[in-house]
């Protein structure tokens, strides 16, 4: 994204979208750019149609649960970011065919 551009990304974004509905990274990166512009309400639902979208994607509620600290919705705030945490965990942790089992 570059700065000063927010309307024409929005327009790329849409049109991303339009082809694939179901492309959370685009209502990702479009909440993304509808909160910088205080589209506060347009910034929430594409934040939400991207957990529907991939509900595993943790950078996800990373984004929503920053989102919701800045408009002071404390409860949203902690559950987006307790989702984000389990999901983050797990992506750390090792792959069990790849660890050696010797001890």
């Amino acid at each position: 994204m570059i700065r000063g551009y927010e309307e024409d990304n929005i327009k790329y974004l849409n049109k991303a979208i339009s082809y694939c509905e179901q492309n959370a990274r685009a209502y990702l990166i479009r909440g993304k750019l509808n909160e910088t512009r205080n589209n506060n309400k347009l910034a929430e639902n594409d934040y939400s149609a991207a957990v529907e979208y991939d509900p595993k994607l943790a950078e996800i509620y990373q984004q929503r649960a920053l989102f919701f600290r800045r408009v002071n919705r404390k409860e949203e705030f902690e559950s987006d970011l307790s989702t984000y945490m389990k999901l983050k965990h797990r992506m750390n942790r090792p792959i069990p065919e790849l660890v050696d089992n010797e001890v």
